[in-house]
């Protein structure tokens, strides 16, 4: 197990398939509603919050889990502002997956820089979460989409690069063979340096 802070109100912790089988799960168990993913929950915010000080007490707690090739998963735990008016009527805690992730392949920084540049000035609102590596001689990059669904961004991809995956297999596969070069929000940091 890995834990991370990575900022003041963002945690990330690394489980691999023996961690989560040591705690009597898999990432296909992990579901807020049942009372084992819970217990869980709370012992691994319980032991960042030893390690790291992490404090999910100044808000609502969003919990995004992405899976791993090898059978683990990496949690991603953020504390919203409560006053956050997108997030009104729910509970103290909301836990999703991400799901669809899809995966392009670039063969050179210019490549990459360019299809950045444009999805951060043309389709922002569209992403809400990217994640780039070095992968090779070349680069990838991660998209989530808003609806689940590239066929917006697509033409635009296919401009710079290849189709590389789609789902979590190929997102973890990226994430494990690549160098990792911006995590999160890679489209908005790469992009806003192009022209």
């Amino acid at each position: 197990m890995k834990i991370e802070l990575c900022s003041e109100d963002r945690l990330k912790i690394t489980l691999k398939y023996e961690d989560l089988r040591a705690l009597s799960l898999s990432f296909d168990d992990l579901d807020y509603a049942e009372m084992e993913t819970r217990r869980v929950i709370w012992e691994l915010l319980d032991e960042a919050s030893r390690q790291t000080g992490f404090d999910s007490s100044g808000g609502r707690l969003l919990i995004e889990a992405l899976p791993l090739l090898d059978g683990g998963c990496i949690l991603y735990f953020t504390v919203l502002p409560r006053d956050l008016t997108a997030l009104q009527g729910v509970g103290k805690l909301q836990c999703k997956r991400l799901c669809g992730p899809y995966v392009y392949e670039f063969p050179s920084a210019e490549e990459l820089l360019c299809v950045c540049t444009r999805l951060w000035h043309e389709q922002r609102e569209s992403i809400p979460k990217s994640t780039a590596y070095r992968f090779g001689r070349g680069y990838r990059l991660v998209v989530y989409t808003k609806e689940g669904k590239v066929s917006i961004l697509e033409p635009l991809l296919k401009e710079y690069g290849e189709f590389a995956g789609e789902g979590a297999p190929a997102a973890a596969y990226a994430a494990e063979h690549g160098q990792l070069l911006a995590e999160e929000d890679a489209i908005m940091k790469i992009g806003r340096y192009g022209t």
